[in-house]
């Protein structure tokens, strides 16, 4: 395939980049979607309900991050980080942005 489709896909709040795609376009599924990729290795992603619990797999659910590219939060924005950025419950002292 002549065609590369590279993905790097990320929030500010986690290190920009937190997971890579790269696939020949031949490849890509059949679905009109490009997958975000797997985790780089400092970054995790769970897919959660509304209470931080893990949803099957094919369940629409919420995607978080976790590992130590997240932030600590926002400067002088409590509220916003006390919304955004919360504890883990899948590792100790592991915080998670949503």
């Amino acid at each position: 395939s002549l065609f590369r489709i590279i993905n790097a896909y990320g929030v500010t709040e986690a290190a920009i980049d937190s997971s890579f795609y790269d696939e020949e376009l031949a490849k890509l599924p059949q679905t009109g979607h490009v997958p975000i990729g797997r985790a780089w290795l400092n970054a995790k992603f769970y897919i959660v309900d509304a209470h931080l619990n893990p949803v099957p797999v094919g369940v629409l659910g919420e995607l978080v991050i976790g590992g130590v590219g997240v932030a600590r939060g926002y400067l002088n924005r409590s509220e916003l980080t006390e919304e955004k950025f919360v504890d883990s419950p899948f590792a100790a002292g592991e915080r998670l942005y949503r």
